[in-house]
């Protein structure tokens, strides 16, 4: 398989199982950190914000779908969907900077601090058990929305 036919089958797989297809879409692009929301994003969305990649191993590797937008389709992102928060990019580096978490955690506790109000607490449900907060799964650039073994 290719990676666009892989892309695709991993996009429709992924779509069919989760629990919720609204999203929170965080990146950086012009010296700023955006948390967006995307409520009903389709497959064709999914597919134009990702991107496989492998791991490898002796086995031929596992593939995995995940958050790679370039910097045009960050700013197509914004324009399409609904800006939910916005800081500085040396802001949010400098929360990374002081955090135990990595930078997704981070744009969890944003987004869930900010947008919702709400107290952020790590937990690792899978996908297609829940949601991140309220009925949205939050992602931040370079995240992995799911790998062929999930599927």
């Amino acid at each position: 398989m290719n990676d666009l036919t892989t892309q695709l089958h991993l996009a429709k797989g992924y779509h069919a199982l989760a629990y919720t297809n609204d999203y929170i879409l965080c990146f950086v692009v012009d010296y700023h950190f955006y948390a967006v929301k995307m409520d009903n994003m389709d497959v064709a969305t999914l597919v134009a914000i990702s991107s496989v990649s492998r791991t490898a191993s002796k086995k031929g590797g596992v593939a995995s779908l995940r958050f790679r937008p370039t910097n045009a389709i960050k700013r197509s992102i914004i324009e399409m969907g609904n800006v939910v928060y916005k800081t500085s990019k040396a802001n949010f580096e400098a929360l990374c900077k002081d955090s135990k978490y990595n930078k997704g955690e981070v744009a969890e506790q944003l987004v869930t601090w900010n947008v919702f109000g709400a107290a952020w607490n790590k937990d690792s449900v899978p996908f297609t058990d829940g949601a991140d907060i309220s009925h949205y799964q939050i992602k931040f650039q370079g995240a992995t929305f799911c790998t062929e073994r999930q599927l």
